[in-house]
């Protein structure tokens, strides 16, 4: 689980938001804190966005250009574990370095869950749309890897760009 060390992580998606609202599509949730795949909301826009946060300090956030709207997308979020993270709508990708780490969440206790469709327990932030297809990799993926699920999903898929 990417909350427990600084590891590596990547999320692909197929989703298509049924408005304009922020919410979380997927999260690691735990004590620890919180390790999100955002939309967010800006005005009539919808964009990715990125999060780490502990409830101990440290909140790392990365929102991409990107405005999703309310079409269907393939997306990627990816975490080297190094620092850089990338953030990839329908092939574009937007590349975030020297993130460095929320070093309360390394090496934390307590246990963590996957959540789909929002950020914890409790229901909070929930996704408005509907989400095809997830993906969850404990591994950075490659440019190549990410374009050929982008294939697979256009493939699997219609309606994507």
């Amino acid at each position: 689980s990417p909350l427990r060390t600084v590891e590596p992580y990547t999320v692909l998606a197929v989703i298509k938001a049924s408005s304009i609202k922020s919410g979380v599509f997927a999260s690691f949730w735990g004590v620890v804190g919180l390790v999100a795949a955002w939309v967010e909301a800006d005005g009539s826009n919808l964009f990715l966005k990125s999060r780490r946060n502990s409830p101990y300090g440290g909140d790392q956030q990365f929102r991409g250009t990107t405005n999703l709207s309310t079409s269907r997308h393939v997306i990627a979020y990816r975490y080297d574990g190094a620092g850089t993270l990338k953030l990839t709508v329908d092939g574009s990708t937007e590349e975030l370095d020297d993130l460095g780490s929320v070093s309360v969440m390394q090496g934390g206790a307590g246990s963590s869950q996957l959540l789909m469709g929002w950020s914890d327990v409790g229901g909070t932030t929930r996704f408005h749309g509907d989400i095809s297809e997830i993906v969850v990799i404990p591994e950075a993926l490659s440019d190549d890897d990410v374009a050929g699920f982008r294939q697979y999903a256009r493939d699997e898929w219609e309606g994507l760009p």
